[in-house]
């Protein structure tokens, strides 16, 4: 795996976590802290058994400033010949809830022709849509996470139980 470290455990910050549960004392839903790599945070379990294995992982450009982190990650499941890609990005605010991304974000897809569907039990709300350039996407959000994952393949699967799946486990590897 080229940019990630070997290992599937969440690294955690332990000093900084009263300081970031302090600061988000008022936001609603979950608490989620910033990883520092998203690639060894996700829960692939499902994707593995719907794709095939991992062959590659890697941590894509992120950025922290202003209260908010944005971590991603682009891995590549399958076998040779049959590929596909899946995008995960989590942006994390150290102070507010995330509702206002997730809300303005739903909105201008909405409004640009994307059929979206809305997907019960998952965080404080959750919609996927079909992409016809780049595929099934999932949003979530809960708290201060913002969660996205993509299927990067025209002809990939809609948004199924496995990317469920997915968010699910990686969202509890990142309560913090």
């Amino acid at each position: 795996m080229s940019g990630c470290g070997g290992s599937d455990k969440p690294t955690a910050s332990p000093a900084s976590a009263p300081a970031v549960a302090a600061s988000q004392a008022g936001v609603a839903g979950g608490r989620y802290r910033a990883p520092d790599d998203l690639c060894k945070i996700i829960d692939d379990q499902a994707l593995t058994a719907k794709f095939g294995p991992l062959i590659d992982a890697e941590k894509g450009p992120g950025r922290t400033g202003s209260g908010l982190s944005i971590t991603r990650c682009e891995r590549e499941y399958g076998k040779t010949g049959a590929r596909v890609g899946v995008l995960v990005e989590a942006n994390v605010s150290d102070t507010s809830s995330m509702q206002s991304q997730f809300d303005g974000l739903k909105k201008a897809g909405d409004s640009g022709g994307d059929k979206q569907t809305d997907v019960p039990g998952l965080g404080q709300g959750a919609y996927s849509y079909d992409d016809p350039l780049t595929g099934p996407h999932l949003a979530v959000y809960d708290g201060n996470l913002y969660l996205t994952i993509a299927v990067l393949s025209k002809s990939g699967p809609a948004v199924d139980d496995a990317l469920i799946s997915t968010a699910k486990g990686t969202m509890a590897r990142l309560k913090g």
